[in-house]
């Protein structure tokens, strides 16, 4: 589905699928793609500390301030 197409129930698209990593998530098997979910929630996990962390001693500005 391209970027600009719509979905079946006619809402606009606002994102694009990359065909090539749900490939490659098929040729994993089912415990590596179940490891491979585990280090990318961590990571989420960390980005979201960091980033808390960061906004909290004002380094960046926020939406709210």
């Amino acid at each position: 589905m391209s970027e600009n197409e719509e979905q079946p129930d006619g809402a606009p698209s606002d994102s694009v699928v990359d065909v090539g990593l749900i490939d490659e998530m098929l040729r994993m098997s089912p415990s590596e793609r179940l490891r491979q979910n585990d280090r990318m929630a961590a990571l989420a996990v960390r980005l979201r500390k960091a980033f808390v962390t960061r906004a909290r001693e004002g380094d960046w500005k926020t939406r709210g301030t």
